[in-house]
């Protein structure tokens, strides 16, 4: 199976042990700093070879099919010690994108972006429509909008169906349904501040 995203890294020459361990080692430098999916790990190991091989040309010239076994190989490698695993890389995206009030639509593309398949990202949003409000809150939390707004800025629209407006075009623009922004946006300031105080963690 092939993890990269394709393209030649050279021409001639089979993978030796001295090259597998290379890529081993950059795969788990990679893990010791960043969360990844596989396909994503693949990515970055496709792009370190392909640099190697235009700095060293002689020694790492590679068969398309020898690089594509290299980059196999360690990403397997480290999906037997446990380093990277994307049901938990698709858990952790989605508990943190919720934490800083992102969308469904807004995690799901991130996690795309970064190799995760969209069935698998899409799967791990059991959380319902709940969630999603929650997340609403925090955002509009975070930026000041719809009951958590403070004094506008000089110079700011201060008609409050203006104002209302563009708060809801902000939290559309994240990715939220136009008719959870604007309830979000409406929402009396107590009832915002006492659904934030229900999961506190959330405003951290």
């Amino acid at each position: 199976m092939k993890l990269g995203d394709g393209g030649d890294i050279g021409g001639v020459g089979g993978p030796t042990t001295r090259q597998a361990d290379w890529v081993r080692r950059v795969a788990l430098h990679y893990l010791e700093r960043y969360a990844s999916s596989e396909r994503n790990l693949a990515r970055v190991l496709r792009r370190k070879l392909r640099r190697r091989a235009q700095l060293d040309p002689e020694r790492w010239t590679l068969e398309p099919q020898a690089a594509d076994a290299l980059i196999d190989g360690a990403v397997s490698a480290c999906r037997a010690l446990g380093l990277v695993d994307d049901t938990a890389f698709v858990e952790m995206k989605v508990a943190g994108g919720r934490r800083r009030g992102h969308s469904t639509r807004r995690i799901v593309a991130t996690m795309t972006a970064k190799g995760v398949a969209r069935e698998l990202a899409e799967a791990a949003f059991s959380d319902g429509a709940a969630d999603e409000r929650r997340a609403a809150l925090v955002f509009a939390h975070r930026r000041k909008l719809g009951p958590f707004r403070t004094s506008p800025r000089p110079g700011v629209a201060t008609d409050p169906r203006d104002i209302d407006r563009r708060d809801m075009a902000a939290l559309c623009r994240q990715g939220f349904a136009y008719a959870l922004a604007k309830s979000v946006v409406t929402m009396d300031r107590s009832a915002a501040v006492a659904a934030l105080d229900a999961d506190p963690e959330a405003v951290d």
